[in-house]
C-alpha cells in the first residue's frame, strides 16, 4: 500500500468528491479513479459508494480514514523532524474568514507581543478545509463555529461570537429588512448563512432572493449600498455609519466558536501558550 493512495483516498473522502479530489491535487480524474480501485482491490473491499453529488464513504471507507489519517500525520511529522528546525518557533493557526475579520487579530496581536521570537501564521478556509488541515498537521489549531464529528480533534476553548442583522442605514424597520435580498456566502453549510436562513423563515420573510459573495468586505459594501441584508458578528461591523444593526433575540444572536487542536498532539509550547492567552483575555 502506497502513501500517497492513502494521501487521495483522504482527500476525495473529506471533498467528498472525486472530481473536487482531482482538482484539489492536480491530478486528472482517471488517475484518481484508478488510485481508489487499487486500494480496493488491495484491500478487498469496497471503499466508496458513488451517487449524483459524489462519494460516500462505505464501513470499510470509514475505517481506512481512520488509519490514513493517522500514518499521513505521523510521515508528515517524519519529514518535518528530519528537515532543518526552522519551524520550531513557527504557529500555525487556521479560521474562517469571518471569524479570522473579527476577534482573532487581538489574541494573535497579544500572543506576538508576548512571545516576540515567534513567528505567525493565519490561515483562512472553510471548515472542512480547517479540519483537513488540522488533522493533516498543516495546522496547529484553528477557530471554527460549527460542531465536528472527528475522533482526532478537540475543542480546547469556546466563546459566543455576538450576531447582528445587517442594512442599509436607510432602513431600519424589520418588515422592510425582510423584503430585501439576502447576502450570504455560497457555502450552504456556513453557519451565518444557515442562521439568517432560519431568522428570515422564522419571521414570514422570502428567501427566493439570494446573493452568493464569499468575501466580507463585498458582503459589507453590497449591504451599504442597499443591495440587500445579511448577518454577520458584531465585531467586523466597524463603520457604523455605512450600515444599520438590527438587535437579534437571544435564538439568533449568538454563535459558538471553537478552537479545536488534534487529540494526539505532542507537547507543544507554542500551542499551549496561545491557549493561556485566549483564556486570559
Amino acid at each position: 500500500m502506497e502513501s500517497n493512495d492513502l494521501r487521495i483516498f483522504q482527500v476525495v473522502a473529506y471533498e467528498g468528491s472525486i472530481s473536487k479530489a482531482a482538482l484539489k491535487m492536480g491530478y486528472v480524474q482517471s488517475n484518481v479513479t484508478l488510485r481508489i480501485k487499487t486500494l480496493e482491490d488491495e484491500l478487498g473491499t469496497k471503499l466508496l459508494i458513488r451517487h449524483s453529488k459524489g462519494v460516500s464513504l462505505t464501513p470499510g471507507g470509514e475505517k481506512l480514514l481512520v488509519y490514513a489519517d493517522q500514518v499521513i500525520r505521523i510521515l508528515d511529522e517524519a519529514v518535518k523532524a528530519l528537515k532543518n528546525n526552522d519551524n520550531n518557533n513557527y504557529l500555525k493557526i487556521g479560521a474562517t474568514q469571518t471569524i479570522a475579520a473579527s476577534i482573532v487579530p487581538k489574541w494573535l496581536s497579544i500572543y506576538s507581543e508576548r512571545y516576540s521570537d515567534v513567528s505567525l501564521s493565519l490561515k483562512t478556509d472553510n471548515q472542512r478545509g480547517l479540519i483537513e488541515q488540522l488533522i493533516n498537521g498543516e495546522l496547529d489549531g484553528a477557530f471554527i463555529n460549527s460542531q465536528f464529528t472527528h475522533q482526532n480533534i478537540k475543542s480546547v476553548f469556546t466563546f459566543n461570537e455576538e450576531l447582528a442583522i445587517v442594512s442599509s442605514t436607510d432602513i431600519k424597520e424589520v418588515d422592510e429588512v425582510l423584503k430585501k435580498p439576502i447576502i450570504i456566502k455560497n457555502d450552504i453549510n456556513c453557519p451565518y448563512r444557515v442562521l439568517l436562513e432560519k431568522w428570515v423563515i422564522a419571521n414570514n420573510g422570502n428567501l427566493s432572493r439570494v446573493m452568493e459573495i464569499d468575501s466580507l468586505e463585498a458582503i459589507l459594501k453590497c449591504v451599504s449600498d442597499g443591495m440587500g441584508i445579511s448577518l454577520l458578528p458584531k465585531s467586523v461591523i466597524k463603520d457604523s455609519n455605512k450600515v444599520y444593526t438590527h438587535e437579534l433575540s437571544n435564538e439568533y444572536n449568538k454563535l459558538p466558536i471553537n478552537f479545536i487542536i488534534r487529540k494526539d498532539l505532542n507537547v507543544n509550547t507554542l500551542i499551549n501558550n496561545f491557549i493561556d492567552v485566549l483564556f486570559e483575555s
